[in-house]
């Protein structure tokens, strides 16, 4: 089944004249699932009308070509001092001053940016009817699609085909009016990554003294803890951390609470925002055992090595995004382990940076994850549409071969 994601066109019915389409462009995807794994083959075709009488200049080549793009965006809301002259409004003479206004910056950024050149044309080749069949062979990994809003600033991480039709004479490029291009929106996942890229993550043992009302000395608390891998993916139940304790202050460890913490940044011409929140928490009673202060013979053996871990599990929620570090797009994300103790008593508190999440795509369900979440920015693109093209009078076409990008510098056609 042939279909359309994502349309956002100067459909073929740009350029109509009294005979029909003069020139004009389309394109489809063959995109079953709604989204496009990494590393996978995406296909599609490009729909050329090429019918420009008298509009061109018969010395110009005109080029069509297909680009697969990835780029990073982001809009960042800010507040500046903006100078005016108060003479609009009095008789007298004018005054400058100053003003406070709202201003948006924007950015946008490629990381990803693959082109076919389908054909060259120009006058000679008269009225024609062409059908480009393409693919492109994506990398193994890619950030996987996103949008997330904070006000009214922003930022994603998106993908799209785009065919066009460009006047290499020109440095504006198209026609006449401009380029002739269609784009398709489409969504990327990442395969689940393979077994090797899991790794063991051990938090480094601090000790931290436990104070009453921040003054009075009550002893040290040192805490560890170690996680079987530093990556989840998204919708898990099974983020598994064990941590330890050797409690050698006068109070009682009561819970520990484990925070997963995720942290989004973007900017724009120098500006900047950031948006921290938690996005999933759990709170346990500690083990008996850890409760109390350690004997000094206790101490001594937990921290020779042989330390009482206790397990405990927190879930990564669907919402949560993927872990992803761009020009101007960022997503990290820790783990905390606070360590509470009594009323006006200090908590000891333990961190590690080095946990990262990755999206599973939906016919990779993971442990407790029955599909997508309908509440996740999941970026644009998966709304489907027929992929039937305005068909323009008298359409006739020739199917041309398929050409292929496959990462090498090489095009590749077949047919």
């Amino acid at each position: 089944k042939r279909e359309a994601v994502g349309v956002e066109a100067l459909a073929m019915g740009s350029g109509e004249s009294k005979s029909g389409i003069d020139v004009g462009v389309f394109g489809d995807l063959d995109i079953s699932s709604g989204f496009v794994l990494a590393g996978s083959e995406l296909r599609g075709r490009a729909y050329v009308r090429w019918n420009p009488g008298s509009r061109v200049d018969p010395r110009t080549t005109y080029r069509v070509c297909v680009s697969v793009i990835g780029e990073e965006a982001a809009t960042v809301e800010y507040r500046r001092d903006d100078e005016f002259y108060d003479d609009e409004w009095n008789e007298g003479p004018s005054t400058r001053r100053t003003r406070r206004i709202t201003d948006y910056a924007n950015a946008t950024t490629r990381f990803l940016s693959q082109v076919l050149v389908l054909r060259d044309l120009g006058p000679r080749d008269g009225k024609v009817d062409l059908v480009f069949p393409f693919s492109f062979t994506l990398p193994p990994r890619l950030p996987t699609s996103m949008e997330h809003s904070q006000g009214r600033s922003g930022c994603s991480i998106s993908y799209y085909a785009l065919v066009q039709i460009i006047d290499l004479s020109s440095n504006a490029g198209g026609l006449s009016a401009g380029n002739k291009e269609h784009r398709m929106n489409f969504s990327v996942y990442n395969p689940p990554p393979p077994p090797e890229r899991h790794f063991p993550v051990s938090i480094q043992p601090t000790t931290e003294p436990v104070n009453l009302c921040c003054c009075f000395g009550e002893g040290t608390v040192t805490i560890g803890a170690s996680l079987p891998s530093g990556l989840a993916a998204v919708g898990s139940v099974v983020f598994e951390v064990g941590f330890w304790v050797v409690n050698e202050s006068d109070v009682d460890i009561e819970t520990v609470e484990m925070k997963l913490v995720q942290r989004i940044q973007f900017s724009a011409d120098s500006h900047t925002k950031n948006e921290e929140r938690v996005v999933g928490r759990t709170r346990v009673p500690v083990d008996p055992a850890l409760l109390k202060k350690n004997t000094r013979s206790e101490a001594k053996l937990i921290s020779s090595g042989s330390p009482r871990q206790q397990i405990s599990h927190v879930e990564v929620p669907f919402a949560t995004f993927e872990s992803y570090v761009g020009s101007i797009v960022s997503v990290t994300h820790r783990i905390e382990l606070v360590f509470h103790t009594g009323t006006f008593i200090s908590n000891p508190t333990l961190r590690s940076d080095n946990i990262f999440f990755y999206r599973l795509p939906p016919s990779q369900p993971s442990a407790g994850w029955g599909g997508p979440s309908q509440a996740v920015g999941l970026g644009p693109g998966f709304a489907q549409q027929a992929s039937a093209p305005p068909i323009p009078p008298g359409w006739n076409p020739q199917l041309e071969p398929v050409s292929s990008f496959d990462g090498s510098l090489e095009v590749k056609r077949s047919g």
